[in-house]
């Protein structure tokens, strides 16, 4: 649910999977809930196998999720 780029996070410098919500799913409130709902459960989670969340927010209208890139 979303389109995943390779991007440098613009704080740290660390290169991360940046996760954007389309804005055609932006625009549909419960798309929106749901990408919120995950960035706080994907936070919240730690173990090797899975990606670790470095940020996440909102810019322009559109919601982000930033990750650790795994190569």
């Amino acid at each position: 649910m979303g389109v995943v780029l390779r991007a440098r996070h613009h704080h740290t410098g660390q290169v991360v999977a940046l996760k954007l919500l389309p804005p055609q799913l932006a625009a549909v409130s419960d798309h929106a809930l749901r990408f919120q709902v995950e960035a706080r459960a994907a936070a919240r989670l730690r173990h090797p196998a899975v990606v670790s969340v470095v940020d996440a927010g909102e810019h322009a209208g559109r919601r982000w999720l930033a990750m650790e890139l795994v190569p």
